[in-house]
Parts: structure tokens; C-alpha cells; sequence
């Protein structure tokens, strides 16, 4: 039930997830400035409509991975035609409805269609974030739900996964930004950027502490989950992955480059964070299978 491709799931459709929420929330606060010129736009809108077609095709692998776990292409058919009242079925409606409105986006400003104005794409924006936010919440209550594993079962799975989808985000955002040609003309966001960062980094890390202390004196099989994480294989995931590439290494880079108002993204800070997400699922799923 809970193979690679769950794991690949919940990594995709919280990565691709978390970087549509910042698209869409960075296009709406970037366009409602009124000091900004053409030239700015001009490389704002190019620099957006590539992580809205990056994070359409994230998204979309996600649901293939949901899809090939399932095993029967008409099990998933059945959950859209005869629905029951469970996370999977919330999960999967979402999910769709976040491809269908990111889709769109792409589609209206790579392709440049006329019919459609600003209004239509500002509220698609808004619907957007907000589809965003319920698939990065369900990738952590999928797990949540299933009450049996003790390991699972608290409120700070959904936080943390919401939390390390958001990091993950915006690290996909500027990963985009840092190959952009014309980057230099919306600096002043990506050191915003860098700041709002850090402060996902340390909420993050306070949700993991407090998650692991939870886990430690739960009930059940939790405490044992927990030890798992202490011993290889999931030493190597959790304390190089999750700890260092997810949250320290991240966390220092990204304060530096606020320190010293480096107004550009760094690669490969990015990238180890994006690691850290998929390394941080990994080790949550396989310590509550123990």
C-alpha cells in the first residue's frame, strides 16, 4: 500500500503543490504593485509562467504515481463516480481540480489567449493557492488518517508535510529564477523571498522537534518508529537528508544571502532542499511501516 510510488506521490504533490501556492501568491502581490515597470513585468511574467508549467507538470506526475499505485485505471474512475467520505476521495478531487486551474494558467499566459482578461486570471490565481493548500494538507493526512499506525497518528504530520511542501516551493521557484536570463529585474523579490524562507525553515524545524518528541513518548509502536530513525538505513536519510540538506544547510545559506542582500538564488541551496523534502517522506512513511 505504501510502496515507492506512494512515497513519489506525496513528495510530487507536495513539491509541485507548494510551488503553484507561491506562484500564484507571488503573481498576485507582484502585479497589485503600482511602481513596477514594463521591463519588470516583462521578466516577472516569463520567470512566472514557467513555474506555472513546471509545477503543472509536477503536479500531473504526482497523479500518475497515485494512478499507477491504485494498479486498476477504473479504481480511480470509481472515486470521482461513486465517492465515499474518505481522504483518498478528498485527495483525489483536489488534486485534479489543482491540475485543471494550474493547467489553465499555463495555458492563458504561455499561449497568450485573448479571451480570457486580468480579472479571470487573478481569480484563477486565487483558486489556485487555495487548491494548493488542500493538497499539501492532504499529502499529511493521508497518512493521519490511518489511525492504526501510531507513529502517524498527530496533527503534526499534516503541519510539517504543509511546511516542508511550502520550503520545497519556493526552492523549486527559485531554482527557476536562478536560470532566468532577466532575474536581476525582480531581485528585490527574490531577497524578500530569501527572508520569508528562513522564517518556513525555523517553523519547520520547530514542527519536526516537536514531532519527534511526540513520537518518542507516544503510544503504541510510535517510540519504536522513532528508533528507527536513529539506526541505518533511515540514519543516513534522516540526519544527511532531512536534517542537513532539508533544514541546516538551507537554512544558513539562505540567511546569508539575506545578510548580505544577495538579491539572486543559488542553485544548489535549492536543489538540497528539494532533496531534504523527498528524504523527509521517505523516512516518515518507511519508520511508521517498521
Amino acid at each position: 500500500m505504501f510502496g515507492p510510488l506512494i512515497i513519489m506521490y506525496l513528495f510530487l504533490g507536495g513539491c509541485g503543490a507548494g510551488m503553484l501556492l507561491v506562484s500564484s501568491l507571488w503573481s498576485l502581490v507582484f502585479h497589485a504593485r503600482a511602481n513596477r515597470t514594463f521591463r519588470q513585468s516583462a521578466a516577472f511574467r516569463t520567470f512566472r509562467n514557467r513555474c506555472f508549467v513546471a509545477g503543472t507538470i509536477v503536479v500531473c506526475l504526482g497523479a500518475v504515481c497515485l494512478l499507477a499505485d491504485l494498479g486498476r485505471p477504473e479504481r480511480f474512475v470509481l472515486l470521482f463516480f461513486r465517492p465515499n467520505e474518505t481522504y483518498l476521495t478528498f485527495g483525489t478531487f483536489v488534486l485534479a481540480a489543482l491540475a485543471a486551474v494550474a493547467s489553465f494558467l499555463s495555458a492563458v499566459n504561455c499561449l497568450y489567449l485573448p479571451r480570457f482578461d486580468a480579472r479571470a486570471k487573478v481569480v484563477a490565481e486565487v483558486l489556485c493557492a487555495v487548491l494548493s493548500v488542500a493538497v499539501m494538507t492532504y499529502t499529511g493526512l493521508f497518512l493521519q488518517g490511518l489511525y492504526a499506525v501510531a507513529f502517524w497518528d498527530t496533527w503534526l504530520v499534516p503541519a510539517l508535510f504543509v511546511l516542508s511542501a511550502v520550503s520545497m516551493g519556493i526552492s523549486a521557484c527559485l531554482l527557476v529564477s536562478a536560470f532566468m536570463r532577466d532575474g536581476w529585474l525582480y531581485g528585490r523579490d527574490i531577497g524578500r523571498m530569501h527572508a520569508i524562507h528562513v522564517f518556513v525553515l525555523i517553523v519547520e524545524a520547530f514542527a519536526l522537534a516537536a514531532f519527534l518528541a511526540t513520537a518518542a513518548f507516544g503510544r503504541g509502536e510510535a517510540p519504536a518508529s522513532f528508533a528507527l530513525l536513529l539506526h541505518d538505513p533511515l540514519l543516513s536519510w534522516f540526519a544527511a537528508g532531512v536534517v542537513l540538506c532539508g533544514l541546516a544547510v538551507p537554512l544558513i545559506g539562505e540567511s546569508v544571502l539575506r545578510a548580505r542582500r544577495i538579491e539572486r538564488a543559488l542553485p544548489l541551496i535549492d536543489a538540497l532542499c528539494i532533496f531534504g523534502g523527498l528524504a523527509l517522506r521517505i523516512c516518515i512513511v518507511s519508520a511508521g511501516l517498521h
